[in-house]
């Protein structure tokens, strides 16, 4: 269903570990080995295998900055109760590895699923344990909002009023970084008349000092 690098095969080759993306992998039963025990192709009771693709487990790499926010996430969009935070195993670039079981494979309007996970973590941008991070007061979490900004936009969308918010949260999220890109190419259509004030006066202080 997705591209994939192989980071492991198990010895008996009843199982594999794929990386989808840099900060996504999955352990799933290989085909040969559904092949050969369909009625086992949840052996292992992780809960989300189909009449015809195995179960499997996700491995969501993140720093410790983030987790909070992929966890709640992971609960609440993802529909997965289960969750083991590590030390990473296979997504080693990183400081924390979620292990995650119970994850569908595909989206519908009850959850996100595997393959909304590997499209959105492909299209943000990463930073890994190895590259270098600052935190510093120009960053911005979207978790808390984005749902709120998806239930407003069904508020004045009537046609949508019967779809959940939590459809709409990738969608907004890609509104959002078309308005982010917009600014960046004409910040002065969106600068206030008041902020406009502020930014003359802190150019004054500065050219004063």
């Amino acid at each position: 269903m997705l591209n994939d690098s192989v980071l492991k095969v198990s010895p008996h080759g009843s199982f594999k570990v794929s990386q989808l993306c840099k900060n996504v992998a999955i352990c799933e039963a290989t085909a040969s080995d559904c092949a050969e025990r369909t009625s086992k192709a949840d052996r292992y009771d992780w809960g989300n295998a189909t009449a015809t693709e195995p179960a499997f487990l996700v491995y969501l790499g993140c720093n410790e900055a983030e987790l909070s926010g992929y966890l709640k996430t992971i609960n609440t969009f993802y529909r997965c109760e289960w969750c083991e935070v590590r030390k990473p195993k296979y997504l080693k670039d990183f400081k924390a590895e979620i292990k995650i079981r119970g994850m569908q494979r595909y989206s519908d309007t009850h959850a996100f699923g595997l393959d909304y996970l590997v499209k959105s973590e492909s299209a943000k941008p990463i930073s890994t344990a190895v590259e270098k991070q600052s935190a510093n007061s120009y960053t911005i979490s979207l978790d808390d909002c984005l749902e709120d900004i998806a239930e407003n936009f069904i508020y004045a969308e009537s046609e949508y009023s019967h779809v959940p918010a939590f459809v709409l949260i990738p969608l907004m999220f890609e509104a959002v970084n078309d308005l982010i890109d917009e600014f960046s190419t004409s910040p002065e259509k969106y600068v206030s008349n008041a902020l406009r004030q502020k930014i003359d006066e802190a150019v004054s202080e500065y050219l004063a000092a």
